[in-house]
Formats: structure tokens, sequence, C-alpha cells
């Protein structure tokens, strides 16, 4: 088959999408009056394949060069010398504007895919109750089932994360690692306000009092300590305990201020204080406050916050000095459960003894000096290999990148899985402590689900405050935008989304109340226009005229169309 050539620059007529291509509506190409006689031939000996006919002959049109000479062809290759001079190009608008929807959204479910291929959730459904965190194995695990089951509003999170705190403030200084690490952690509930926070508060006081030894109270504090002083002091006097700090993402955001002298002092301590094997002791001009320093000082720290707070004060600052990489984040973004109104469990007498042994051999230890030496925690050969190699990967991901923030997540994962895991093995035999598979399968879930935590908020532009958050929170939702229709409350006109066209009062509803943009110096409005500005310079989006938007959509707003999303 001999095609006709076509313009530079035209598409093929047999590529066009036949979804947006009419045949009908194209320029028919026909023979001309002197070709008529040739292509109707009478003669059956002599006649030619005769080509197939359109249904509607009409007369030639201009782009069609005729032949000078209208007689019949001399030979039956007469007819190639009609020849089509020029085709007008068909309108690909629609064509090109399907193929750009198509491209964004497979860039927005791509990353969504991204986001929902990790190994461990991001955080629990909605639902009351249910969790994305299993219960820790052995006595841990029917410890944290205690606080929940004796909680007015029971969530497995918050018992887990309780139950884990105090078992670090008990035996965080009586304990090391294999490697030589104390047993201390850091850890962060977040959740939202009213679910059930205050079990915390509630339950491990509880299981303090159950262990009947007076002084196991020592290893559980509520002091507020408003300055690194202030700790530094208490730590050289009594070093092993857990400090409880209620509603933590407030002093969290003290810590987040350069200005703030005392909460950067007690941000220092907190940061040096982390797996330190000797805290320095104070020295005065009277000799007589003198205070010797201590080894392991084996501080543990378990807060609570709401998301906003919390991710407000994950600032560059905060992550480069590894501040918050030393902290054990765990979520809960479920509602509020049913209360619960028999709160009358009890431990089992072999699980309340187990307790008891445990806070009896870790009271030794509470003295600043004069201490016996602490229980080395060992480990199975197929748990260390488990840790070695999830330390591998630890190092691998902190060298393929070079964002400060996404280096801090992985900085000091396998540090705080080796100390869940060690917790874990101390529980369950607190005399000679052996970590086992199930305790390294357990504390692993639980740091990826960590890990997974930060990684996605900072992608999503939920951390911070700066311009670059700001920025890449416009795109997660841009990008939601493009993956699934906005609820019909946004009044968006028909045909916009399909055109991968935003308006601009849809960005303002949905960044008004998020702190990166409220907080900002010269109002919301502005945070997101200097936004919305930077993305349009770097081609990410383009304003819509006015005109187009009112004549295709009846809309008079302004409104941005997305060209294409950055990873």
């Amino acid at each position: 088959m001999i095609e006709p050539s076509v313009p530079h620059g035209t598409e093929p007529l047999h590529q066009l999408d036949s979804e947006h291509t009419d045949r009908n509506t194209l320029p028919p190409i026909q023979a001309t009056q002197g070709s008529d006689q040739y292509l109707h031939d009478t003669d059956s000996t002599n006649a030619a394949p005769v080509a197939p006919q359109p249904e509607h002959i009409a007369s030639a049109p201009e782009w069609v060069k005729e032949r000078s000479d209208t007689s019949a062809p001399e030979s039956d290759n007469e007819w190639l010398e009609y020849k089509i001079t020029s085709i007008p190009p068909p309108d690909l608008s629609g064509i090109y504007l399907k193929a750009e929807r198509m491209i964004l959204q497979q860039q927005a479910n791509q990353s969504a895919n991204k986001k929902n291929s990790t190994e461990i959730p991001l955080s629990v459904t909605t639902a009351p109750n249910e969790s994305s965190i299993q219960w820790p194995p052995g006595q841990t695990g029917r410890l944290a089932k205690f606080l929940f089951e004796n909680s007015y509003s029971p969530v497995p999170e918050v018992a887990i994360t309780a139950a884990l705190g105090l078992l670090a403030g008990v035996c965080g200084r009586a304990y090391r690692t294999y490697t030589g690490k104390d047993l201390a952690l850091y850890l962060i509930l977040v959740a939202r306000s009213g679910i059930g926070k205050d079990g915390i508060h509630e339950g491990i006081p509880d299981l303090i009092e159950l262990s009947g030894i007076p002084a196991a109270k020592y290893f559980v504090r509520g002091t507020d300590y408003v300055s690194g002083e202030a700790l530094h002091k208490e730590l050289l006097t009594a070093p092993g305990f857990l400090n409880l700090l209620g509603e933590f993402g407030r002093k969290l955001k003290r810590m987040a201020n350069p200005s703030d002298t005392p909460m950067q002092q007690l941000r220092t301590l907190i940061t040096n204080a982390f797996g330190k094997r000797y805290l320095e002791g104070k020295v005065y001009s009277n000799s007589e406050k003198n205070v010797l320093g201590v080894d392991w000082p084996a501080l543990s720290l378990l807060g609570e916050t709401t998301p906003g707070s919390f991710l407000e004060c994950l600032t560059p600052d905060m992550m480069a000095d590894g501040f918050m990489s030393r902290f054990l984040v765990v979520s809960y973004d479920g509602g509020r459960p049913m209360p619960n109104p028999s709160r009358s469990t009890s431990l089992s007498n072999e699980d309340l003894d187990s307790w008891r042994a445990l806070v009896y051999q870790a009271v030794k230890y509470q003295s600043p000096i004069n201490t016996p030496p602490p229980c080395i925690v060992c480990a199975s050969d197929d748990a260390r290999e488990k840790l070695d190699s999830f330390e591998r990967d630890c190092i691998e991901n902190l060298n393929a990148t070079e964002d400060e923030f996404e280096r801090q997540v992985w900085s000091r994962a396998h540090l705080k899985a080796m100390k869940v895991a060690c917790i874990l093995a101390v529980s369950d035999t607190y005399l000679h402590p052996k970590i086992g598979i199930e305790h390294v399968a357990w504390a692993l879930n639980l740091i990826r689900q960590d890990i997974e935590v930060f990684r996605s908020r900072n992608q999503s532009g939920d951390v911070g405050i700066s311009d670059d958050t700001r920025e890449r929170k416009l795109v997660t939702f841009m990008r939601d935008y493009i993956r699934q229709p906005p609820p019909p409350s946004y009044k968006i006109p028909s045909g916009m989304r399909e055109a991968c066209i935003v308006p601009r009062g849809y960005l303002q509803t949905k960044t008004s109340s998020l702190p990166a943009f409220a907080n900002h110096k010269l109002g919301a409005k502005r945070a997101m226009d200097d936004a919305l500005h930077s993305m349009r310079d770097n081609g990410f989006i383009m304003e819509v005229k006015n005109t187009v938007l009112s004549e295709n959509y009846n809309f008079h707003g302004k409104a941005y169309r997305i060209l294409k999303l950055p990873d």
C-alpha cells in the first residue's frame, strides 16, 4: 500500500486515536474528473482494480491537485500522477489533553503506590481498637494487655507504649545490649486529642504499685524539668528513671525556638544523655555544691502529643543535630474507643511474680555509685543475624541519600531496634536474658513503622514550616486532586479536574489550617501565594486565563493547570 506523504509535524492519519477522530469529519480524498473514466472502465478485460470509494463522493476539494489533462489515462499507472499536495493538520488538542491527564494520573498513582508498598503500614485504621502493631511477645505483651484491659479508653498503641516505657525506665541502667549500650528509650505517642492517652499516666503507676517494692516509685517521675540544669542535677543524684511528659508537643515547640535558652539547654542535655556512658558532674564556686559525675545515666522519656503539635516541631534544625532521631514514635490515627466499664483484670500469679522479681533486681542499680555489674543481654544466632542484616540495610540507606532528614531517620534505627528487642528478652527471663527471633521480629516491625511515619510525613509536606514544606504539601494536594474527585462541597465545575485544572480556592481551603501556612509571619494567604509562585516559576503549574475559565467552565476565580508533578 502506498501512503500519501504528510507534511512535517503532522501525525499520520492511521495513527490517530480512534476515540477522538471521527472519520466523517476528515476531508475526503477523491479522484478528479480526469480519473473518472479510469475508475469506471466498462471494459472488464482491461479494467484495472477499482480503488475503494468513500460513501460521500463529492467534487474534488482544493487540496487535491488535478491533472491538467482531463483525458482518459493512457496506462494503468497514470493514475499515480494524482497526488495530495497538502492536508490540513487535524485538531489533536483532545488527544494531547487526554495524554497529559493520563501522565499526571500515572504519576499520582505511582506516588501512592510507593507509599502503600512499604512492608509496615503507616498508621492504624480509623476504626477504634484496630491496630497496625501486634501485641508484643511474652511477658511484655501480657503487661501491655493488662494496661489495655484496665484502661477506661482502651487503645492498643497507648498500652504498648506505656509498657515499653515502663520497662525501659526499670531496666535501662541494670542491663546492657551485647554491643555495650543501656536499654533506656525515648518514646513519643502521637495521637489525636481525646482518644485516651491518659491511660499512660494511670496505668504505669498501677504496675509500679503492684510490684510491692517501695523504692520502685523512683523508676517513674512526672516532674516537669524546666531547664537542662534541673534535669542534669536529677540524673547525677538519681540516675536510671522514666520521665513521664504530658503534652510533650508544647515542650517540643519551645525546644524548636532558638531564642528559648532554658529549653535549648534541656534539648542539649536530652540529646547528649541518650546512650551516654558517663554524664559529667557539676562544679560551682562553692565547692560544697559540687556534684560528681555518674556512669550510665540511663534516662528514659515517654511523652504524648497530638499530630499537629508534633509535626510542626519537626524542623530541619531538630533533625540535623540528631535530637528527633533518638525518639521512637508510635502513632495512632484511630478514633476514641467505647469506654471500658469493667476494669478489674489482674495479672496471673506467674506474671505478677515475674514482674516483682524483675523490679527487685533492677532496684539494686538505682544508686549513682557502688552498683553491681550490669547484666549483658545476649542473642541467639538467628536473632543476631537478623539484627546485623537490618544494620547493613540502615547503613546502605543512610549512604544512599544526601537529604539530612532522610539520613537521620536511618542513623539510629538499628540501635533502637536492638534496645527494644533486649527489653523484650529481659522481661521474659530477667536473670539470663537472651534475644530470640520473635523479639527481633516484633522490634523490627515497630522500628520500620517509625521510619515510615517520618519518611512519608516528610515527603507529603507535613514536616516543618519551611518554603519547601509548603510546596511539598501543595504537590500532595494536587496529586490527590488528580487521583480522586474532591467532595461536592468544594463546588468545582465539571470538567476542570479532567483538564487538570485546580482552583486556587480549593488549595486555600486545604492549606489554611495547616501550621506551615497558618503560622507564616505574613499569613496563610501570602504563604500559599508564594508557594504557588515558586511552583509556577519551576514549570509545575501555569495560571489559566480568566476568559478560558469563564467560557469553558463558567468559573470566575483563579485556577492553575497542573503541568507535571515532582517526585
